[in-house]
């Protein structure tokens, strides 16, 4: 280290060094550790944005929302890059963050608008026998016999005589052969597939079937409800209709009666009216007027029985005197 002549006994480095540890000390160091690590666990490490529902949390740990790995992955496998050192097979994917390979492939979800892609998010099994058929090395073959059979013209088979064969999808394979072996298996998976193909789409029409009959049900069941409330409303406005008419009739029968109104006890028109074309009061006539109201105390005002005879009846009855039995008898209406 230089040495410094200094003057006056002041030595500026060294006081510009103990300012600087002053400042340090002084100075609080804000603890964000917490924070940061909660801003990291809850943002997707490629688009920096907040975690959606349907993030993805790979094997060391760091999380990223689906659409942004996707992506990623879709173009670090599909398309061809220089400076790759290690290609990835088909089962394997790498994170974007700290290229960590690992051996589990991003789950698929059929509300995410996005295709299967193989080696992403999906593993194609005709891709894959593809690939085995196509990446035969030489030291894959062995001694063997070789499953293809030859078609002769009489209708029977022949079997291949090469000795030298290669495992392929759980059959042996020679190399003049193995094609014919791709194309079988390729056959059996699309047969397969169209199987698998039909059996939803027949699923999916008995579904449509179902919710046709519980909605032809439901319907039904409305309309013959609204069918019952429309019997009882009829059935309602029809007995009110009666009601009316009924009532309508009776005051016209009321109405329309023009002598008294009293019911004959006696007499062959016993339970008629008695039909006296002069009335009293009350719709009465002076003789059935006073048989009701024979027994009653006179008011005093000569408006209940309003006749000479019943006048004296209640003079007696406020001298004391028993009234004298009317013995005529009912008489027959004119």
């Amino acid at each position: 280290m230089p040495k410094y002549i200094v003057e006056g006994g002041f030595n500026f480095y060294e006081e510009l060094y103990k300012s600087l540890d002053d400042e340090l000390v002084d100075t609080p160091i804000p603890d964000d550790t917490q924070n940061s690590t909660n801003d990291f666990n809850n943002v997707c490490l490629i688009s920096n944005l907040p975690l959606t529902d349907k993030f993805v949390t790979l094997e060391c740990k760091h999380k990223f929302n689906y659409m942004p790995l996707y992506n990623d992955l879709v173009n670090h496998k599909k398309k061809y890059n220089t400076m790759e050192r290690k290609t990835l097979k088909c089962t394997e994917i790498r994170c974007p963050y700290c290229r960590n390979i690992q051996n589990k492939l991003l789950p698929y979800y059929d509300d995410i608008e996005i295709s299967k892609v193989h080696g992403v998010n999906h593993i194609s099994e005709t891709t894959l026998i593809m690939n085995q058929f196509d990446n035969v090395s030489c030291k894959s073959y062995i001694a063997g016999t070789c499953s293809h059979e030859y078609m002769c013209s009489d209708g029977t088979t022949m079997p291949c005589t090469n000795s030298m064969v290669t495992l392929l999808c759980n059959k042996y394979y020679c190399a003049n052969h193995k094609y014919f072996g791709k194309m079988a298996i390729l056959k059996e998976i699309k047969i397969k597939e169209k199987l698998e193909l039909h059996a939803k789409i027949l699923e999916a029409k008995k579904k449509i079937l179902e919710e046709k009959k519980k909605t032809k049900l439901a319907a039904k069941m409305v309309k013959d409800l609204a069918k019952e409330e429309a019997k009882k409303v009829k059935a309602c406005a029809k007995a009110a209709k009666v009601t009316t008419h009924a009532e309508n009739i009776e005051n016209v029968i009321i109405s329309t009666q023009s002598g008294c109104v009293q019911l004959l006890t006696t007499g062959k028109n016993k339970g008629k009216s008695c039909s006296c074309a002069k009335i009293y009061q009350n719709n009465l006539c002076l003789r059935h007027h006073n048989l009701i109201n024979k027994n009653k105390p006179y008011d005093g005002t000569g408006t209940n029985y309003g006749n000479p005879e019943q006048a004296g009846l209640w003079v007696q009855w406020v001298n004391g005197q028993e009234p004298e039995p009317d013995t005529d008898p009912d008489p027959e209406p004119k």
